[in-house]
């Protein structure tokens, strides 16, 4: 797992709990993360709305990757 913009400030958790640990821990949040994201997706697709027209739930690294792209080509 990429550990982009997380700090160990002063060592707080061990190499091994970031390497081996950590994942796990947060899987369950991820998971949901990526199941709501799924789940609204699949009925804006029943309601008719395409792809460029959804504006509901969106993962946290998603937003992140769409104001990168909107904040390159702006």
């Amino acid at each position: 797992m990429l550990l982009n913009g997380i700090i160990n400030e002063n060592e707080f958790y061990s190499d091994h709990y970031l390497s081996e640990i950590f994942e796990g821990d947060i899987r369950g949040v991820l998971d949901e993360w990526n199941a709501r994201e799924t789940r609204e997706r699949d009925e804006a697709k029943t309601r008719g709305e395409k792809g460029g027209q959804y504006q509901g739930y969106r993962t946290p690294p998603n937003r992140l990757n769409g104001l990168a792209r909107d904040y390159i080509q702006g």
